[in-house]
């Protein structure tokens, strides 16, 4: 099925899931991470980090990381052995889900014409759908368990149907043996050229001799490879990865600095929303070197933010950087945060890491829900502690700031809430610089002359305080008939302009 067509079954769905999602994270344990369960992703990149040290460091000779990749995973699911399995490892959920996938899903092509023609599914789970995820990682329950029982020496991690186990070469062969047999029984149809070996230098010829029989490609075993949105590997390779992501996060500031000069509201919340989590995750799971991030603050400082002030005359980077609360934008410096993240996010992950390096370790949600919530408590605090030591450093070398600045704490709402018609939180670009700038005590450029309502000579405090003129929002006259004029443009045509 391609997507949910009903609005109703997304909520219906996502109810479900706070009702009865803690039961299948509970069910689905360390063997499917998709599950809801805490750092799970995390989890997983951190174990098998730590694993191919413990194997990089051991005399063990011939061993790597096996990664499977699966053929139109969520639409080739058996959905009849997943509803079969739901019964008896989600009880609290599977008769909603029976409901919802106990029809073909359909899909309804019309034409020009007036004519249409129904495509039907009858396997896998519907994209969109908020139970999906749930629903394929505990269908597979009983696959993975299978595979962990008849290969106990292996690594295994899995996390909806990217599955990797390590060890030794031959042990793996005869694990990709197991589930190319018994996977498509589950709707798990794996690609071997599509699947990737990662090992060291030393054993690159005999993995190519032991899995080109099984259809692994030559250019698919290497010695290093993204896993999981972090990297699995050598360092020289781990590096290149990381030099490529930055390049292109880059190259996306640049980009979106261009459409930040026209749009600043929604510039500020794609950087801070979006592109700004991607590089985030990258140093939660990957240890780097600060000036890998360095080009990042270049374009945070050269590009984006004097596109969304509009001048080269922008707050100095030490109050941009911090909270909304500490009279930030909440841009924070890439290069200053990579260490903290990363302690963070291992420190998080402990308890899952050793149940998934050490199969016979006990793994216990509940404690490891509330070691999460420690460390993410522990993490809050002492941001916020450094976040207010850099502001009272940033007065005390610039007094003068002080009464603006604790105002701009004190205020900024705007900044955090995404844009949206529906909420009315979209400003115009003239208002949300017109913010901008006084939230910074900075003078808005091109500024009137005089009042349009009483004559006066014009200023920010006499506009925001003028009983007669319109000007309580610090409009220019030229910027907003140009505003005017692009959005007639675009509602008419440019004959209504």
């Amino acid at each position: 099925m391609i997507a949910i067509g009903h609005v109703w079954m997304r909520l219906f769905g996502k109810c479900t899931l706070l009702v009865a999602g803690p039961d299948a994270t509970a069910a689905a344990g360390t063997d499917q991470l998709c599950a809801g369960l805490k750092v799970g992703i995390e989890g997983a990149i951190h174990a098998a980090n730590t694993t191919w040290q413990h194997l990089l460091d051991s005399n063990v000779e011939d061993w790597a990381f096996l990664q499977l990749d699966a053929t139109m995973a969520f639409q080739t699911q058996d959905r009849c052995a997943m509803l079969y399995h739901l019964r008896y490892e989600w009880p609290k959920g599977a008769m909603f889900v029976f409901n919802c996938y106990k029809h073909f899903g359909f899909l309804i092509l019309r034409s020009n014409n007036g004519t249409a023609v129904v495509i039907y599914a009858k396997t896998g789970v519907a994209q969109g759908d908020p139970l999906s995820m749930f629903c394929y990682g505990l269908g597979l329950l009983t696959l993975i368990s299978r595979l962990k029982a008849m290969f106990p020496t292996l690594f295994h991690s899995w996390y909806a149907d990217d599955g990797s186990a390590a060890g030794q070469l031959h042990e793996l062969k005869h694990f990709l043996l197991e589930v190319k047999r018994a996977g498509p029984a589950y709707g798990y149809n794996i690609d071997p050229s599509e699947c990737i070996i990662i090992t060291q230098a030393s054993s690159l010829d005999t993995a190519h001799r032991i899995f080109s029989k099984h259809g692994i490609q030559r250019d698919n075993i290497v010695t290093g490879h993204r896993h999981l949105g972090g990297f699995l590997g050598d360092n020289q390779s781990k590096e290149l990865y990381v030099q490529k992501k930055i390049d292109l996060w880059v190259a996306s500031i640049q980009k979106l600095s261009c459409a930040t000069r026209r749009f600043p509201q929604e510039g500020l919340c794609a950087l801070t929303k979006s592109l700004q989590m991607e590089w985030t995750f990258l140093q939660r799971v990957i240890p780097c070197y600060s000036s890998f991030f360095q080009p990042l603050e270049d374009a945070i400082t050269s590009h984006f933010l004097p596109a969304l002030f509009h001048t080269e005359i922008v707050p100095p980077r030490e109050l941009t950087r911090l909270p909304r609360k500490n009279a930030g934008l909440g841009i924070p410096d890439p290069t200053e945060q990579k260490d903290q993240s990363f302690s963070t996010s291992s420190k998080a992950s402990r308890l899952l890491m050793k149940s998934l390096v050490n199969h016979s370790a006990p793994f216990c949600l509940k404690d490891h829900n509330d070691h999460v919530k420690e460390v993410r408590s522990s993490h809050q605090a002492h941001k916020a502690e450094i976040a207010k030591l850099s502001l009272d450093f940033f007065l005390a070398n610039n007094p003068s700031c002080k009464r603006i600045t604790e105002a701009a704490s004190q205020s900024g709402l705007w900044i955090s809430i995404p844009p949206t018609l529906d909420t009315k939180t979209t400003l115009s670009p003239i208002e949300c610089r017109d913010n901008l700038f006084l939230r910074y005590n900075m003078t808005p450029p091109n500024l009137n002359s005089r009042c349009d309502g009483c004559h006066q000579p014009f200023s920010v405090n006499h506009g925001l305080n003028c009983p007669k003129g319109g000007l309580i929002t610090i409009h220019r006259h030229d910027e907003l008939r140009n505003e005017l004029g692009d959005l007639l443009m675009n509602a008419f045509g440019r004959s209504a302009v």
